[in-house]
């Protein structure tokens, strides 16, 4: 039975602009490690599909086939940076394709950890005996409303009907990436793993987790296509592309080596060596042979040097559940483009309320394109934006 299975829905636009892929590390075992990409595309009929697909074409041909990092957290920086390059050279070669980008998610389960990377508002969901937790960070401006509703300074209706709650602080773009999520959490047996466009916020976190609850012991494939099937259900009359891909972690362990393996990293990760057991017990019976060696042959005096001892990994703690409905007061799913938050110094308005008309898309450049979608302004980040806080019970990168 396969652990990951991807499903999608063009909802109630004229083509799909959401990409998706996975890619396990050997085909010979269903559970080795595995990556997994989603991205949600923007830029109008042709760009964002475009943007989507090139950008995870980029990304798994660089994790897979190019990159030499040994430590997973770099290997996805890097192949991230690959995929906003590819966009900003695709932007160059056919300017008619400006204003054109993507989400981003990467995420690698190895062994029994997940590391993930993410840019923009597509979700990474735990779920976990029972309970649904989201786990990367949300670069719309919504995320940083609901910082305020924490510390009281905005209240949650007020957060819910703010005009802009659905612009993007970051996305791939082919300009600087102002904010990133690059995190990792353990996974215990039986743990669900959810990767989706913003379609499904359609459907409430309770909702999403009363489906859960009731397919969570289903296949992977059933599970996807329960969800996509509520989503279709709701009947919005707007309803954006939904993406889903949903992975069980049924078997425990370290990370295999295998003789097919998609990509090889056996350097230390910062948690230790990233080896099987029984290749390091190869090699350890392979150094007390040679030491035995070398004592036989040349004598070996004077005190035996001290092993250092290597720290302990560290482990994720309690994460917070989630719960009520997101961005939307109705409920219902966004409707049209996904704007991007001007940086500080690009002579934006000072009032959030303020911003580019409706239909507008502000690029790198400062000149203007009208949005095919009409659903707000996209505009490049020059400057890093605030950068939000990890959740508990995640540990950074």
């Amino acid at each position: 039975m396969p652990n990951v299975s991807g499903k999608q829905s063009v909802g109630e636009r004229d083509n799909q602009e959401d990409a998706l892929r996975f890619v396990l590390q050997s085909e010979q075992d269903p559970n080795s490690d595995i990556l997994m990409l989603l991205a949600d595309g923007m830029g109008g009929h042709v760009g964002g599909e475009i943007a989507s697909n090139l950008a995870l074409q980029s990304f798994e041909n660089h994790f897979v086939a190019v990159s030499r990092q040994s430590v997973p957290a770099d290997r996805l920086a890097e192949a991230l940076d690959v995929s906003n390059r590819q966009i900003e050279r695709r932007i160059a070669q056919e300017p008619e394709l400006r204003g054109m980008g993507c989400t981003l998610i990467g995420a690698l389960k190895r062994g029994d950890r997940l590391q993930w990377i993410s840019v923009g508002d597509s979700l990474l969901y735990l779920f976990r005996r029972g309970s649904l937790r989201r786990l990367n960070a949300d670069h719309s401006l919504y995320g940083e409303l609901l910082e305020l509703v924490a510390a009281g300074k905005m209240t949650q209706a007020e957060a819910d009907a703010h005009p802009r709650r659905n612009a993007l602080r970051s996305a791939l773009i082919g300009a600087p990436l102002s904010l990133t999520d690059l995190n990792s959490v353990a996974l215990e047996r039986g743990d669900l793993v959810i990767l989706a466009s913003d379609g499904i916020e359609t459907l409430s976190p309770a909702r999403i987790t009363e489906i859960l609850r009731q397919e969570g012991q289903a296949d992977p494939g059933r599970i996807s296509s329960a969800l996509i099937r509520e989503v279709e259900a709701q009947k919005r009359p707007h309803q954006d592309n939904t993406t889903v891909i949903v992975y069980r972690h049924d078997r425990t362990g370290e990370s295999g080596i295998y003789g097919d393996s998609k990509w090889r990293m056996s350097l230390a990760d910062g948690r230790g060596v990233w080896m099987s057991l029984p290749v390091l017990g190869a090699l350890g019976a392979m150094i007390v042979l040679l030491l035995g060696m070398v004592i036989y042959l040349v004598g070996f005096g004077g005190e035996d040097a001290p092993v250092a001892a290597r720290p302990a990994a560290g482990e994720a703690g309690a994460l917070k559940p989630i719960g009520g409905d997101v961005k939307s007061a109705d409920g219902a799913a966004k409707d049209g483009e996904k704007p991007v938050i001007p940086a500080p110094d690009s002579e934006a308005p000072a009032n959030p309320d303020a911003g580019p008309a409706e239909g507008d898309k502000i690029l790198p450049d400062g000149g203007a394109a009208p949005d095919p979608k009409g659903g707000g302004a996209i505009i490049a980040p020059e400057a890093p934006a605030p950068v939000i806080p990890p959740l508990p019970g995640t540990d950074g990168g």
